[in-house]
């Protein structure tokens, strides 16, 4: 009865006024998703786009009969405020409010995924987008995401400076990196008297500006910054040489500054700042000084095995991100001219999983430039390709299909290992009964077991 959002009013209202007359525990009970009936009549309305006559009188009803619904969490770990906070719906949220004002305090449960720890204040900021998606839906509207925002911040002033459990993110980290407009942002700053939620970072060590520069940087994101930068200047003793690397242009005289005061004996240039630096689109000035001052970092490898050539591949053209601004794009393009000339044999270099750095560039779109570059490097001067190494430094090697040498080890390995059969041999196996043409490629790993 709940549900139905096609029932004329006030048919729907009375329907569940009379049921709940016959059994006053309905509105207790759980639905086969695990939410209760506030919950859909919070969601019914969200799918209809547009208040109705009988929204509003069936969210007061079901208020008054069970008002622990309020703060009672469905099988996505939101309560009714979340729902309402996450489509803009500033009566519903006012209604709720109204009966149990310590909802705007109540953290999203366990079954919300990457949302877990969520206040309404941060639903009220994302809206209904995951991952990178940054396009906000066509019924977003200024001024009610600023009004909903102000009603839940004089409901729970600590909000603004409140992180969730998974991801640490504030709603000033959301509100940036999902590229709100200014009057968003401005209304989160005011409401931080102290600015503390612009010096937390979230799960990857990155503070709210971050998001507004360097990678990041485009032309709705230069509004925002001014505000942010204020907040929390670039020149405070708390930027850390990581922090400016990520700053792109905006922080390329104080990272310059840093890299000539830097101290050798009290605070060493890392391996990894080069990598930094390359995946956030810093500048070519800087680019170059870290290849000076650190020359083997060029070669330094992270966790997935991804050079600084890799991450400045990606740099140009992320398909998941929207509004790369050409300044990016074209500082990716510097940084890998740096990077190839300080080693050129790099781009022979496969990532732990993802290939070369050509790989990279071209499943991210990076811009043409990037790809000729990187082609130029990988074929010899008879534009022949030249064989590209592993992630462990080894050579890849060929073995034609029809070598007999291969097809008698292989064959003797089936049946005498069985299901044991060596990882090498397996994958020759697999490749051959596939009926595989050409090459077959693999990592010469003698010593790895399957």
């Amino acid at each position: 009865a709940v549900k139905g959002p096609d029932m004329a009013p006030p048919t729907g209202v009375d329907n569940v006024q009379a049921i709940l007359d016959m059994a006053p525990h309905a509105a207790q009970l759980l639905g086969p998703d695990g939410d209760l009936p506030l919950h859909r009549a919070v969601r019914a309305h969200t799918c209809l786009g547009e208040p109705n006559a009988w929204y509003l009188p069936m969210v007061s009803l079901l208020i008054g009969s069970y008002g622990a619904a309020v703060i009672a969490h469905d099988e996505d770990g939101a309560t009714p405020l979340h729902h309402a906070a996450m489509d803009l719906q500033i009566e519903c949220a006012h209604a709720l409010l109204a009966s149990v004002p310590t909802a705007a305090a109540t953290p999203r449960g366990p079954g919300a995924g990457p949302r877990f720890g969520f206040l309404p204040l941060h639903d009220a900021v994302q809206g209904p987008r995951i991952g990178a998606d940054t396009m906000r839906p066509p019924s977003w509207d200024e001024t009610r995401a600023v009004a909903l925002i102000s009603m839940l911040l004089r409901a729970h002033p600590d909000a603004v400076y409140t992180q969730s459990k998974s991801t640490r993110e504030t709603p000033l980290h959301l509100a940036v990196r999902f590229r709100y407009p200014p009057a968003i942002v401005n209304v989160l700053l005011a409401a931080d008297a102290e600015k503390r939620s612009s010096r937390l970072r979230d799960f990857w060590g990155n503070l709210p500006v971050h998001y507004a520069l360097g990678l990041h940087a485009n032309r709705v994101q230069s509004e925002v910054c001014p505000a942010l930068l204020a907040a929390h200047p670039i020149c405070d003793v708390t930027w850390s040489l990581d922090d400016l690397l990520k700053g792109g242009r905006a922080a390329e005289r104080a990272t310059l500054t840093r890299l000539e005061r830097q101290d050798h004996h009290l605070m060493p240039l890392m391996d990894h700042h080069l990598s930094v630096a390359a995946e956030h689109a810093a500048t070519a000035t800087v680019i170059a000084k870290l290849i000076a001052k650190h020359p083997s970092s060029v070669h330094f490898t992270d966790r997935q095995g991804r050079l600084p050539l890799h991450h400045a591949a990606m740099a140009g053209g992320h398909v998941s991100m929207v509004g790369r601004s050409e300044e990016v794009r074209q500082a990716a393009v510097e940084a890998v001219r740096l990077l190839l000339e300080a080693s050129p044999e790099t781009a022979l270099k496969k990532s732990g999983h993802s290939g070369t750095a050509f790989d990279h560039a071209k499943h991210y779109q990076a811009p043409q430039d990037v790809l000729d570059l990187l082609s130029a490097r990988m074929h010899d001067a008879f534009g022949n390709p030249l064989p590209t190494v592993g992630a462990r430094g080894r050579p890849i090697f060929a073995v034609r299909k029809s070598a007999p040498r291969d097809m008698r080890k292989l064959r003797y390995a089936f049946h005498a290992k069985g299901a044991g059969l060596h990882t090498r041999d397996t994958r020759r196996l697999q490749y051959l009964c596939q009926g595989g043409e050409g090459l077959f490629a693999e990592s010469d790993s003698e010593s790895d077991d399957s």
